[in-house]
């Protein structure tokens, strides 16, 4: 195949040939463009005055402005490619005569054979050449673009062409084999809407790119079919451009790129602020910390962003303006940064604070896998150092030395929950931890960014430093400071002697005896999920657990975690059929004091797994606990400082199963738990600790045991306890013999239970005598109450003085 410009040379001197034409004659200035989109005339030959002068002449391709003879005319036939002479010709024209020293674009349009779609507008769509007068070789303007259109598909309605989002009417009401005539314009990149005339649809957007062609001029033609397939599968609809030199260019499609915006410019007198996109008003009053969803931007044509205060009235009024290029396809968060005024601190790695666009290519709307989250990192404060940022409590390094305006690459993690440690770069100063709930983002990326100001008193006041993530759906999540909840644990489980207990994953107590209880520990993440697993002491890792449970904690508030049940097989079944498996009872809201300071305010558990329903009653009051079943706890309730006995009877209150002595004169104003552990049969499981009462309080510690109450008699002759003269007249004496060295207290109580007098509380052991001086008391009735390591018994005496 010959070279485009030998064709066109022999092109021209075959038409001065042809006429006879003598040197210098008047000539006119001929482009010669192929637009038959019939796939039998894909490539044509051309003859003219019965001479080939055009061989193998291909769809879609132009000559340049050539000068041909003017004032004559032509016979210009045009065969297929393959002719062997003018005899093939499938059609001939005549062409001229031409006006000298004019401009003429004759543009080869129609079909040749059958099988083609009519015209709307009811064109002829027969082969023909449709010439284009007044044609233009140049704007005369290097500030202008001289720009025609022509309509050249034959199965394409008659189009309006505009500027895309508004802009102006280029073309109105364009027909098939019509030009439109010269438009002027400056030499930019344009998305041209070619619209059915009736406004029924957009066929499409093609991009225009005339930026480099100030001063020259372009003759853009549509060409191909709107169905292919209904036009012998012709080629497709399409924009093109033919220059003066004969060039022919493909306007692409508009295609687009996802950009997402997040107004992260943290200066106070940016609020919100409006972003124009080209010119246009494109989101107004978007707000400091806000986002946009992503949204489809044109790719490969410059995109000028311009930010102005909020409710601006037009572009004039932008304070910054950025021109970007988006590649189609790909994925963007343009982040607004830093301060537009004065008074604010310099960045302290000497990064520029001015207000600024950082543009992240390559972000992750949706990763594919519901098992992961993938989330970049961006360093938004302009006062912080370059930082770390790592998982809390030693965990994995997230960031490393990011700096003001850094982004990082992306991280893949678990949908879960993260705290996060903002450090500097040098591991030294902590600002402080962030709870990051990635739970419900499985699948999904987000963009994480740094807000605010270190120190908004050096910065006008503006907002704190926070971290915060931009979702891709525009919504802006805070990621809350990490705060705690107080969380006493207590092991009542009695069915083997230690536990060890996992937070988290690490061991947290190890070889956790029985009927202890931990202190009050302000030390668990709240609002987040923390994870307890039990095993048995001495394990050596989480895989030893028996059980586990995750749970949330409330900031500021106190729990009680009480580990009640049985670990193992040969426990005596629950009389009521409750569950005896291990778990863990949960108090909430547990108290750390009482609310009332002449009170000791608490809670019950039945932790008991062999014991029925009971109820629990003051002796010579009313019914603390009504129906508890084994695993149940009670409200808190509050009784004045000072002695009780309490009863535990069955659940209809007839039978007495137990009594025990409540002293909790020493308790006013504070707050604690009273538990039933162990169990009523310890022969019928394993021999474990024998059922009692026990108290504890937020302090911790080993649990405090109820002494039993036993009758007077059943103590007494146990010690060989005896009392005389009763009636005292001022004068009591205590006689009794210890088998073996016990803690022993003797109170002197009033008929309220309060303690008027304590003879002693020590080890004793043997014979002991004591004579307890009554003279500081008033006449009345008293109770002697004797207590040993187990047992209690109240012994009634009258002082008459």
């Amino acid at each position: 195949m010959k070279k485009h410009f030998q064709k066109l040379s022999a092109f021209a001197a075959a038409l001065f040939i042809s006429v006879s034409a003598i040197a210098g004659g008047p000539t006119a200035n001929l482009q010669v463009i192929h637009n038959c989109a019939d796939p039998l005339a894909s490539s044509v030959d051309v003859y003219v005055n019965g001479s080939l002068l055009l061989d193998n002449f291909d769809f879609r391709t132009a000559t340049p402005f050539t000068q041909v003879p003017a004032g004559v005319s032509l016979e210009v036939g045009v065969a297929p490619s393959n002719s062997t002479s003018v005899n093939d010709t499938l059609k001939t024209f005549t062409l001229g005569p031409l006006t000298t020293d004019s401009n003429y674009i004759v543009v080869a349009s129609g079909t040749v054979g059958t099988g083609f779609a009519a015209n709307p507008n009811g064109r002829n769509i027969g082969f023909d050449l449709k010439v284009v007068a007044n044609a233009k070789t140049s704007s005369g303007n290097a500030g202008l673009v001289a720009v025609d259109a022509f309509h050249g598909a034959t199965d394409a309605p008659g189009v309006d062409v505009r500027v895309r989002g508004g802009g102006p009417l280029l073309v109105n009401n364009l027909k098939y084999g019509d030009a439109s005539g010269y438009l002027n314009v400056p030499p930019a990149y344009y998305q041209l809407e070619v619209i059915a005339e009736d406004s029924s649809a957009t066929i499409n957007t093609w991009i225009a790119n005339v930026s480099s062609l100030g001063g020259s001029a372009a003759f853009v033609f549509a060409s191909g079919f709107l169905t292919p397939s209904a036009n012998n599968n012709g080629p497709a609809f399409g924009l093109f451009a033919a220059l003066p030199n004969g060039t022919v260019i493909a306007l692409p499609v508009r295609q687009t790129a996802n950009v997402q915006l997040v107004h992260n410019a943290a200066d106070p007198a940016l609020d919100s602020v409006d972003v124009y996109v080209n010119g246009q008003l494109g989101f107004p009053n978007l707000k400091f910390r806000g986002a946009t969803p992503y949204i489809p931007i044109t790719a490969d044509v410059p995109i000028q962003l311009g930010i102005a205060p909020g409710n601006s009235t037009s572009w004039a009024d932008t304070i910054r303006t950025w021109t970007y290029f988006f590649d189609a396809d790909s994925n963007y968060v343009a982040m607004a940064v830093g301060v537009n005024g004065t008074g604010f601190a310099a960045n302290p790695n000497g990064v520029s604070t001015a207000l600024d666009v950082v543009v992240k290519e390559g972000t992750i709307i949706s990763n594919g896998n519901a098992g992961l989250v993938s989330f970049c990192v961006a360093h938004g404060a302009s006062d912080a150092p370059k930082v770390d940022v790592r998982v809390r409590s030693n965990g994995p390094l997230l960031v490393n030395d990011a700096q003001y305006k850094d982004v990082t690459g992306y991280i893949n993690v678990p949908p879960t929950y993260y705290a996060l440690e903002v450090l500097t770069a040098d591991s030294v100063t902590l600002y402080d931890a962030w709870i990051a709930n990635l739970s419900s983002l499985g699948g999904s990326g987000a963009y994480v960014f740094a807000s605010g100001f270190i120190t908004p008193s050096a910065n006008n006041g503006g907002a704190a430093f926070g971290l915060f993530a931009a979702l891709p759906t525009g919504q802006v999540v805070a990621f809350p400071k990490r705060e705690t909840a107080t969380v006493q644990f207590v092991n009542n489980s009695t069915s083997q002697d230690k536990i060890d207990v996992y937070i988290n994953g690490a061991k947290y107590f190890g070889n956790f005896t029985q009927r202890v209880a931990s202190p009050a520990l302000g030390i668990m993440t709240a609002n987040f999920p923390i994870n307890i697993a039990v095993a048995p002491g001495g394990s050596t890792s989480i895989t030893d657990t028996f059980w586990q449970k995750t749970l949330f904690f409330s900031p500021g508030e106190f729990y009680v975690g009480t580990a009640v049940g049985n670990v193992g097989t040969g426990f005596a079944a629950n009389p009521d059929g409750n569950s005896t498996a291990f778990d863990l009872l949960i108090k909430t809201p547990a108290q750390l004091a009482s609310t009332n300071s002449n009170e000791f305010q608490f809670f019950a558990i039945h932790g008991s797994p062999d014991a029925p329903t009971v109820d629990v009653k003051v002796r010579g009051g009313g019914t603390l606990i009504d129906d508890a079943a084994f695993g149940d706890q009670t409200n808190y309730m509050g009784v004045t400082a000072g002695s009780y006995i309490l009863d535990v009877t069955n659940s209809t209150g007839s039978t007495v199963l137990k009594s025990y002595v409540a002293d909790v004169t020493a308790l006013a104003g504070q707050s604690g738990t009273i538990l039933a552990s162990g169990y009523l049969d310890p022969t019928s499981n394993n021999n474990r600790p024998s059922f009692g009462l026990f108290l504890i309080t937020p302090s911790g510690g080993p649990f405090v045991a109820l002494p039993e109450y036993v009758g007077i008699n059943e103590l007494n002759n146990e010690i060989g306890l005896s009392m005389f003269p009763n009636p005292s007249n001022g004068t009591l004496n205590i006689n009794f013999n210890l088998p073996a060295n016990q803690q022993v207290t003797i109170d002197i109580t009033n008929l309220n239970g309060q303690v008027v007098k304590q003879v002693t509380n020590q080890v004793l052991s043997g014979k002991q005598n004591l004579t307890v001086d009554l003279n500081n008391l008033s006449n009345g009735m008293y109770f002697a109450r004797i207590t040993t390591a187990d047992k209690t018994s109240n012994n009634k005496f009258t002082l008459v003085k």
